[in-house]
């Protein structure tokens, strides 16, 4: 700007760290050959190593492009060569939805590991290679067993028979925190994150870190910690959703429902999809009637039910 004809500008500064990513272009990267180095001569440039797939032994011809290495790699991983490829696919989204893999832990597969249901993991395996790898025809074909659609029953025991119910599991973080945002009714990313701070500090990451394990985790041995009830009971996110204020699902429910059993059904649907039995409704309703104050009374029983184990695993 000018002040009195004199040339002047101001110099704004900022301690905000601001992350950049580097641009890169896979197919324009060049050809990324490795050398192995000369033990007996270090200076040497060492001897270029032809690229080969250890599986079939095939190799990549000396200068391809590192997008085109990839593409060969996934047609040799999903190639009807490669049998693991639909029993390993197979297995894990049998074990997600069923509870209970082939295989135990899921990423513990091979020719030298023992199948708990070795025929219907071949069937399966052939019928999905066939389906030229068709997630949607996979999902469809577990979802309609019989084996699926059994009563959710209680992890077994190592001397009982594999797969003779639908093992109940823990939800991933993920999983968690969407059915929070869709039963509460809140948005995907409550707090505020300014572009200068990373996607990591948004609630979703904070449940990812603290509720978030292994997937090839032995689901028997996924259990919950201090931390994740501390988060459940603590979290502000939560708690300024779990308010009858009318801006929030709690309260207009309340507004639009006005008898105490009515709005105990549809808070049971809105939250465990399913009605309470009669014995809940007494509970609750012995507590509403205690409490006094609807609003209050029904805050601490909708805090109560996101906390129970029933929202907190997948039947």
């Amino acid at each position: 700007k000018r002040d009195q004809d004199v040339p002047s500008f101001e110099v704004v500064g900022s301690d905000t760290t601001v992350e950049t990513r580097r641009k890169s272009n896979n197919r324009f990267r060049g050809t990324p050959e490795h050398r192995m180095p000369d033990l007996e001569n270090p200076e040497k440039q060492g001897q270029i190593m032809q690229p080969v797939f250890f599986v079939t032994g095939d190799e990549v011809p000396l200068g391809t492009l590192d997008a085109d290495r990839r593409s060969q790699l996934a047609s040799w991983i999903t190639g009807t060569e490669n049998p693991w490829f639909s029993r390993a696919l197979v297995n894990r989204i049998w074990a997600e939805l069923v509870g209970e893999g082939f295989y135990d832990p899921v990423d513990d597969l091979g020719p030298e590991r023992a199948c708990s249901a070795p025929q219907t993991l071949d069937y399966l395996a052939a019928a999905f290679r066939d389906q030229q790898h068709d997630l949607k025809w996979l999902f469809a074909t577990i979802l309609s067993t019989e084996t699926y659609q059994q009563q959710s029953r209680r992890r077994r025991t190592f001397e009982e028979m594999p797969h003779q119910a639908n093992c109940s599991q823990r939800l991933r973080a993920d999983q968690l925190f969407s059915s929070l945002v869709t039963v509460l009714q809140m948005p995907d990313s409550v707090a505020t994150v300014s572009r200068q701070r990373s996607s990591r500090y948004s609630p979703r990451s904070s449940f990812n870190s603290v509720f978030g394990f292994d997937p090839s985790t032995r689901r028997s041995d996924v259990s919950g910690a201090i931390p994740q009830a501390l988060l459940m009971m603590n979290s502000p996110q939560i708690g300024q959703y779990v308010l009858a204020r009318r801006d929030r699902m709690l309260g207009r429910l309340l507004n639009e429902v006005t008898d105490d059993r009515q709005a105990l059904r549809e808070l049971y649907v809105q939250v465990l999809s399913r009605q309470p039995t009669e014995k809940e409704l007494d509970t609750c309703l012995k507590y509403r009637r205690n409490v006094g104050n609807r609003a209050e009374a029904f805050e601490d029983i909708l805090w109560s039910l996101i906390n129970t184990a029933e929202f907190l695993h997948r039947k």
